[in-house]
């Protein structure tokens, strides 16, 4: 039948590896690519006692050395390989992340650093994950003697907006659960 066909190619996919690697990555990146914007303006504003438009000044910083990021990196993903160029601005955002935690308020030129070296390991992740796909569909082809890649898309972009709304989901709770009042404008009554 028609159903027992479309399940026996949804259950080939869980049979390739090279498949679930990549949408491993790809989650656990767009994971943090999207706690990152989601939690900075908490952080500007509430720890770092700044106004809003700092706050769309760091992302515009995370955001714009992100993008500049992703023309060093892709031409380093050719030279080096795409493994080493997503490891390396991982770790490079990894370590600027952490560092975050050290910042005091007053330290507005270490925030900007920070954000502008964050951005910039950010970048691999945009660039690298998206940019195997090819590479799963080949390895499926060769495997199964199907093309598949639009069905891999679809399933990565799935996740995407899955792990957007998880991410999001999870910085509300974890903002509850820690006594994060919001700030309502006007009079307290």
């Amino acid at each position: 039948t028609n159903d027992s066909s479309r399940w026996q190619e949804f259950k080939s996919l869980f049979q390739n590896r090279p498949l679930l690697f990549l949408v491993g990555i790809h989650a656990l990146a767009w994971l943090a690519v999207q706690i990152t914007p989601a939690i900075v303006p908490y952080f500007v504003n509430h720890y770092m006692d700044l106004d809003s438009t700092q706050t769309t000044q760091v992302i515009l910083v995370i955001q714009g050395m992100a993008l500049m990021g992703m023309f060093v990196w892709e031409p380093l993903s050719r030279r080096l390989g795409k493994r080493v160029v997503h490891w390396l601005g991982s770790s490079i955002w990894i370590v600027a992340s952490i560092n975050w935690l050290w910042l005091e308020p007053g330290q507005i030129n270490q925030m900007y650093f920070l954000a502008a070296t964050s951005g910039f390991g950010m970048a691999s992740s945009y660039l690298v994950p998206p940019s195997m796909l090819p590479e799963v569909a080949d390895w499926d082809e060769l495997h199964t003697g199907k093309r598949r890649e639009g069905l891999f898309w679809s399933l990565l972009l799935f996740l995407q907006k899955f792990i957007l709304a998880t991410g999001l989901f999870l910085v509300g709770n974890l903002l509850n659960q820690f006594g994060f009042a919001e700030s309502v404008p006007g009079p307290v009554e």
